[in-house]
């Protein structure tokens, strides 16, 4: 399995999951996800671009994201979804729209063979 297709399957669960505790919209470029009960998760309000098209009007894209999330007196938020370049293509359209950038780094825990618990 290619590396491209991996990062699907991934976004692909992530999105189920998401949709368990949060509304969806889809539109011709991706998902927004919202919960208007729920407006402090960052999980449950936000947008995932998944469709790149080269001839993409950027611009117009982050501007809806932006305007659909204030419409609903939520925080426009935009999360990565693991597509190689994908951040370059819209860097620019995202800082004329007064978007800031935020990078987490994640921990994930484990339970090792003898049921311990381990922080990476």
């Amino acid at each position: 399995m290619k590396i491209h297709e991996i990062a699907q399957k991934i976004i692909n669960t992530e999105n189920i999951s998401t949709k368990s505790f949060s509304n969806m919209q889809e539109t011709d470029y991706g998902m927004l996800f919202y919960n208007e009960d729920n407006t402090d998760s960052n999980d449950a309000n936000h947008a995932v671009i998944t469709k790149y098209d080269e001839n993409a009007d950027f611009d117009a894209i982050v501007k809806e994201i932006k305007e659909f999330y204030l419409s609903k007196n939520l925080s426009p938020r935009i999360y990565s979804n693991l597509i190689p370049g994908q951040f370059e293509k819209i860097k620019d359209s995202l800082i004329k729209n007064g978007f800031e950038f935020e990078k987490h780094n994640k921990r994930n825990i484990t339970a090792p063979a003898k049921n311990l618990m381990k922080m990476y």
